[in-house]
């Protein structure tokens, strides 16, 4: 049993990194990566939107995620890592039955 799981999750594994989808995110991904500033900027929204915000920290997410959406590199790059995290997450789903 656990050698058929173990074959399953290599052609999965195999079948992933072979998908359009995944590959566009790599290469995003890494051309994200060389612009550290925007980085910093993403780190900055993800905390900002999780966060119980005063006005202030409300206007400076309006800020950064205004800087990030008119990036069309990054806006492309946010879009493609949602679809992969959607992929993984049922995945995951799938797997825990």
């Amino acid at each position: 049993m656990n050698n058929e799981i173990l074959e399953i999750v290599k052609s999965l594994k195999s079948d992933i990194l072979s998908l359009e989808l995944f590959n566009e995110y790599v290469s995003l991904k890494k051309a994200v990566n060389n612009f550290k500033t925007l980085q910093k900027s993403i780190k900055n929204l993800k905390y900002l939107k999780k966060c119980d915000c005063t006005d202030f920290e409300k206007e400076e997410y309006n800020q950064v995620k205004n800087k990030i959406e008119s990036d069309p590199l990054i806006h492309n790059f946010m879009i493609v890592q949602d679809e992969i995290n959607d992929l993984f997450k049922e995945i995951r789903d799938i797997l825990s039955i």
